[in-house]
Formats: C-alpha cells, structure tokens, sequence
C-alpha cells in the first residue's frame, strides 16, 4: 500500500503539493531580486510548459499556480519570499533527491538567466542548497554550468 503524502500534509500549515511547491520554488527564483526579469519570466514559462510535473497534474497546472500566486501576492519582503522557498522545500522532502536536484538547477538557471547574480539570489540558492539537502558538489557544479550558459 502506497503513502500518498500530499494527502498526508494538505491540511498543514505551509504544506504545499508538489506541483505547487516546484511552481513557488520556480516562480520564487524569478522574484527575489525585487524585480521580474524578461529574460527569468520566459525561462520560467518554458519551463512549466516542459515540466512533467506541472503538465501531469491530475487539476493541470493552473490550479498550483493559482494558489502559488494568491500567496505571493501577499509576499512584501524577502524574508516572506525565503520562508515560502523553505515551506515549498519542505513539501518536497519526500520525492527524493534526483527530483530536488532537478528543481534546483531550474531555479538557479532562472536566477542566472538576466546574466548577474543579485546577493538575494545568492541567499535562496544557499536556502534551497540546504533545504533540499543538495550535496556540495553539485551545487558547486550547477552555478558553474548555468553561469557559462547564461553568459553567451
């Protein structure tokens, strides 16, 4: 018999699903140097229409992203924005590391993508990095390759 965990955390406070957790991480990514990017906001569009997560979801991706937005909405600070990052995250606990891994290095292509790195930038990466338990390494790794891909 499968755990469904969704069900498990609904009612928590903070507790998101998973498609609303991936979009508020995402999304998160492009807001949190106090300005939307064009650059960030496409990348975040392509990504959505790519994620299987998002397109896979039994209510589609537009009921995640709805309720993802309603709660921005009302985010006035960065603290407010770091505490979703880490609510999403720890909604994620339970899908395992290749998957945070994968969220991860979307939000840092998002946050990469204007060319520069903003320090509120460089806080969410660190609070994902450590939320989602991602090793070293490979954060090391992935700011490598998205800097120089984002560069050209």
């Amino acid at each position: 018999m499968a755990i469904n965990f969704a069900a498990l955390f609904e009612d928590a406070d903070g507790a998101m699903t998973k498609e609303e957790a991936v979009y508020a991480i995402l999304k998160i990514s492009v807001m949190i140097n106090g300005h939307e990017d064009d650059r960030e906001r496409a990348l975040l569009e392509s990504l959505i229409k790519g994620s299987k997560t998002l397109r896979g979801s039994k209510d589609g991706a537009q009921s995640a992203i709805q309720s993802i937005e309603q709660r921005l909405a009302g985010a006035d600070s960065t603290e407010t924005l770091n505490q979703l990052a880490k609510d999403a995250c720890a909604s994620l606990e339970h899908i395992g590391l290749e998957i945070c891994k994968s969220i991860f290095t979307q939000s840092v292509d998002i946050m990469l993508a204007d060319g520069s790195l903003h320090p509120n930038e460089k806080a969410l990466i660190q609070i994902l990095a450590e939320q989602m338990k991602i090793p070293e390494d490979f954060v090391r790794m992935v700011l490598s390759v998205m800097a120089s891909k984002n560069q050209y």
